[in-house]
């Protein structure tokens, strides 16, 4: 191991410290400390790049723009904020330039070493926080609309993925498939402004045509179903009893800028409803008109709120706010684990 790796893993284990401690105990990122680690991290990289290899740091640019594009889309998507997003690209930033001789697409790896370690610890959490009757109460809630859309997303993506690797020769298993389907319909949904029913009634025609002789077999059968169950049980099942574990009421004259809401105003009855806080499942759902926009509530949004509910629109005296997730912990401990892997495995 070179002193410039020796360097960079130094740093990436001084971020993680420092970062997880001020997202612990303050709940923020200090941009300075990512601008510092960001400058040191291309400093190393590109200042020696006579040294790394011109071909390793271009790969590592080229990963940093898909981990910069991933960043913004989870941030797009309500799934974490713009600061986890900025401490995400810094990791990958520090990963040294060298580790790209062993994979090109190590922003994705990193996501997957972030995630699956919270989804494992976050059900771990609600199973143990919730009651049988919460647990069976949530599986009552389950909506076939919901899933019938779901699978036709699923279906035409997947058809596409397939179609894109069969004339390109990139291709993709099913963990990453999942992460481009759920990507694809967070941009057309925040970015690009399209409605996703209108994408797959053009797209599913073409799909019908083009891989008619393909779409019956049992290997894209299994891959169907796998997602499939996969969304039933993290919407229905983990969604659901994290509202009931991780969030509590509070009195809307009580409510501060910046809070996490759980629980949304629907503009048409004025009643309170449970939010789904992951935009590519609002698109799968029925739309309705809501109060609050964003991930977090504005002065805006609590001055409104707090005028409905003096005027009597709105009747409930409580709004649930979710506990803010600290993500740079996790953040932190994948990137450890994903050079460890890298070092002993591959």
């Amino acid at each position: 191991m070179d002193y410039l790796t020796i360097i960079l893993l130094s740093c990436i284990l001084a971020l993680g410290i420092i970062s997880s401690y001020l997202d612990l105990k303050k709940g923020i990122i200090l941009n300075k400390v990512l601008l510092v680690f960001l400058g040191i991290a291309f400093v190393i990289n590109l200042g020696f790049i006579h040294e790394i290899g011109y071909n390793l740091v271009l790969r590592h640019l080229i990963d940093l723009i898909l981990a910069l594009a991933v960043g913004i889309v989870l941030w797009l998507s309500g799934l974490w904020s713009a600061g986890d997003a900025k401490l995400f690209f810094t990791f990958n930033a520090l990963i040294p330039s060298s580790f790209y001789v062993i994979r090109s697409n190590i922003s994705i790896d990193l996501l997957a070493f972030v995630f699956v370690p919270l989804f494992v610890y976050y059900l771990f959490m609600v199973l143990l926080k919730t009651s049988w009757k919460e647990k069976f109460i949530v599986i009552k809630r389950i909506n076939l609309r919901l899933i019938w859309n779901f699978f036709l997303s699923i279906f035409v993506f997947m058809n596409i993925i397939y179609l894109f690797s069969s004339y390109t020769g990139i291709y993709f298993n099913l963990f990453y498939s999942i992460i481009l389907i759920f990507l694809l319909i967070i941009i057309l949904e925040n970015v690009v402004k399209i409605k996703l029913k209108y994408v797959l009634l053009f797209l599913l025609p073409l799909v019908l045509i083009l891989r008619f002789d393909s779409i019956f077999n049992l290997k894209f059968a299994y891959e169907i179903g796998i997602i499939l169950i996969s969304f039933i049980i993290f919407r229905y099942f983990f969604l659901n009893l994290f509202y009931i574990a991780f969030s509590k009421p509070v009195y809307i004259e009580n409510l501060k800028k910046g809070m996490y809401y759980a629980d949304n105003i629907d503009l048409k009855t004025f009643s309170v409803m449970q939010e789904i806080p992951l935009s590519f499942i609002n698109a799968l759902e029925a739309k309705r008109k809501m109060l609050f926009k964003g991930n977090c509530l504005s002065s805006s949004d609590i001055s409104k709120v707090q005028k409905l509910h003096s005027s009597g629109k709105v009747k409930e005296h409580v709004i649930r706010i979710y506990d803010k997730i600290a993500f740079a912990p996790f953040i932190s401990v994948g990137c450890v684990l994903i050079i460890i892997y890298y070092l002993l495995f591959l």
